[in-house]
């Protein structure tokens, strides 16, 4: 690939995972990214206990399922011993993350429900 079509492709999929995964400003101030807002919408949070999962039950199957994927990594990740923030924020970067794009294959219920 030629450099200069190389930087502007690295320069899209940063871009990519900034609007996926989020950001923090100049100030230090976190913006949340489109997937940190979709997991909000689906009762889960870095900062605090998520709802309970049966509290969704008006949410379209799609939703339900992505919120079974998001709670078993989180169960997973609790289990290892990793805290439920960084767990989280975990979960978002691997999303975020497809090798030769962006995201990553264990998260395919996720994207597929989005």
């Amino acid at each position: 690939m030629e450099p200069n079509l190389k930087k502007i492709l690295k320069a899209l999929s940063l871009e990519l995972r900034h609007l996926l995964e989020g950001w923090y400003d100049a100030a230090g101030g976190w913006h949340a990214g489109d997937l940190e807002q979709r997991l909000a919408g689906l009762g889960v949070w870095r900062a605090r206990d998520p709802l309970p999962a049966d509290e969704f039950a008006h949410l379209p199957a799609a939703d339900r399922t992505a919120r079974q994927v998001v709670d078993a990594y989180l169960a997973l990740r609790r289990e290892a011993g990793v805290a439920r923030g960084d767990a989280v924020a975990e979960f978002v970067r691997e999303t975020a993350f497809i090798p030769g794009l962006t995201g990553c294959w264990r998260c395919a219920a996720w994207r597929r429900a989005g």
